[in-house]
């Protein structure tokens, strides 16, 4: 049975009209494009301006024994598995509490990924990297393969217009993908309470963020 890397990675040749994968160690060129793009389209899907629900977390940091050497009073070592910070919150809620800045400690050959604040103890809200693509929604899968099928599209077809049909396919995964994140945790009060969150106007509404902006920091040219 294929794993569901490989799955990702038939669903993404079937949008350009390749034949699917065994494995990603499959012989040929179309196993080779996939491998290549696999990281990147995923990395960039998780690094759009979403708060992804299924992959928010929550940690409070430890405290590095070394102080900045300027600026800030203390810097925190950030997860492995950090992808983007989302907020510094307090112990009770999720109110963002405090600025900080994101940087790298570096110490010698070593590389650190850190957050610095001036506060003695940091709880952080933040995007983790789930690589595991059987850990992951339909909609985002179905984001991450339209992202990896225009990336392919033309090393593999060299048809443009197949990849500007799948641009617009993108676009409208990530309008539902962007609606269905924001309605998991909405809150209910006497503004939303009797809302149909099934209808057309609270879908548009959900979607704040212009597709056609997305776009353009994605593929800028386009």
């Amino acid at each position: 049975m294929a794993d569901a890397n490989s799955i990702l990675a038939s669903l993404a040749l079937a949008e350009v009209g390749e034949e699917p994968l065994t494995s990603l160690l499959d012989a040929g060129k179309a196993a080779q494009v996939v491998n290549l793009v696999l990281p990147q389209a995923r990395g960039e899907i998780f690094d759009l301006p979403v708060s992804w629900k299924f992959a928010t977390s929550r940690v409070q940091l430890d405290q590095l024994s070394t102080a900045p050497d300027f600026g800030y009073l203390y810097q925190y070592k950030l997860p492995p598995h950090c992808r983007r910070i989302i907020a510094t919150v307090d112990e009770n809620g999720d109110e963002i509490q405090y600025k900080y800045r994101r940087e790298v400690y570096i110490s010698g050959p070593n590389y650190t990924p850190v957050l610095l604040c001036n506060q003695e103890e940091c709880r952080i809200l933040f995007i983790a990297n789930i690589v595991n693509p059987g850990l992951w929604p339909a909609w985002f899968s179905k984001l991450v393969v339209l992202n990896m099928a225009i990336m392919i599209a033309k090393p593999l077809t060299r048809e443009v217009r197949m990849k500007l049909n799948l641009l617009y396919a993108w676009k409208d995964a990530y309008n539902l993908a962007k609606a269905v994140n924001d309605m998991e945790d909405i809150d209910v009060s006497d503004k939303n309470r009797n809302l149909d969150l099934g209808n057309n106007d609270v879908l548009e509404a959900a979607s704040s963020i212009d597709p056609n902006r997305v776009n353009e920091l994605l593929y800028p040219g386009w």
